[in-house]
């Protein structure tokens, strides 16, 4: 199974084991678009499972959703969660589409 690895902060994370959280918006990088895009084809990249992590030790607390592709936003959007964490996505951010396994 091929899967991207992504970290994020501890209050990320426990929305994805919450199950609240099944989007993952990334500002568009030359890292994260590497990590999406084929860079000699410009194809779209093939995941099977999307990890995160909070944080880089092996300990680190962790939960694998399945990938369901993404596409990138034609709008400004703003979203606030239960635990009042908040993200404002930007006119070619990318959104990353999950589902809980």
């Amino acid at each position: 199974m091929k899967t991207l690895y992504l970290t994020v902060k501890k209050g990320w994370l426990d929305l994805y084991i919450q199950g609240e959280k099944t989007v993952e918006y990334r500002a568009k990088s030359a890292w994260i678009t590497s990590r999406l895009i084929d860079g000699k084809t410009g194809k779209p990249k093939h995941y099977d499972i999307v990890e995160f992590r909070d944080g880089y030790n092996a300990n680190s607390r962790k939960i694998q959703m399945k990938y369901n592709g993404f596409y990138v936003a034609y709008s400004p959007a703003t979203f606030t969660y239960s635990n009042n964490l908040w993200f404002e996505v930007k006119k070619g951010d990318y959104v990353i589409k999950l589902i809980k396994l």
